[in-house]
């Protein structure tokens, strides 16, 4: 059986990119479990064992690559670059 999930409509999509703060948060907060997913990485402790654990570094880092891309394409959208 097929898992159902809420997915962000099309109009919260549209206003996420026309700007809207709420929408934009509405967004990351439905795909911050696929971003730590994609941010999880070996650590191991003093004994070899392996523990797997999400890199607050590489999430911060997407973080702040994402947010660069949204500024870019605000300003390509309004023409300014």
């Amino acid at each position: 059986m097929k898992t159902m999930y809420n997915k962000p409509s099309y109009s919260l999509i549209s206003s996420a990119v026309d700007g809207d703060e709420k929408a934009i948060e509405k967004i990351l907060a439905f795909y911050d479990p696929y971003l730590c997913k994609c941010c999880l990485r070996p650590l191991y402790d003093e004994y070899g064992n392996v523990h797997i654990a999400v890199d607050i570094e590489l999430k911060g880092l997407l973080s702040v690559i994402r947010q660069i891309k949204h500024c870019l394409f605000r300003h390509i959208k309004i023409g300014l670059l």
